[in-house]
């Protein structure tokens, strides 16, 4: 929720959240899954990552004409999405990037906020997955 609040006011988060989120999401996976698994769901999630950054790169480089961590995309967004990458399953962490990504620019079109330029994504996103994780609590225990 710091990341979020963060994010959406300043367009700055520590460094230090991230760090958190990545080890914490790393090994509460790594709770639930084997070594081997958690190894192989990492680098398939990495690999996807890194094809998409790769045409973010270059749509931002060609398309766009903007250089892509300073006006493109975040380099906080990128640690957020490293961070999921390593916290769950390949085909979680797919449905969670495409839904993240669309709760991300519906919440961004209807809250248009006219200090800033860009889209908070990594605010957005981690917004998202707290009501992920409260839905799946609650049913959970219910």
């Amino acid at each position: 929720m710091a990341i979020a609040y963060q994010d959406h006011k300043e367009r700055r988060v520590y460094l230090f959240l991230f760090i958190f989120f990545i080890i914490e999401g790393a090994a509460l996976f790594l709770l639930e899954v084997s070594q081997y698994m958690f190894l192989i769901y990492s680098l398939i999630n990495l690999s996807v990552l890194a094809i998409m950054m790769g045409v973010l790169v270059l749509y931002s480089k060609y398309i766009m004409r903007k250089p892509f961590f300073k006006e493109a995309f975040g380099l906080g967004d990128l640690l957020f999405l490293f961070a999921m990458a390593l916290s769950f399953a390949t085909i979680e962490f797919l449905t969670f990037l495409v839904f993240s990504i669309f709760f991300s620019l519906l919440l961004h079109w209807v809250n248009r906020n006219r200090k800033f330029n860009t889209v908070p994504l990594a605010g957005y996103s981690g917004l998202f997955l707290c009501m992920v994780y409260v839905v799946k609590a609650s049913n959970s225990y219910g």
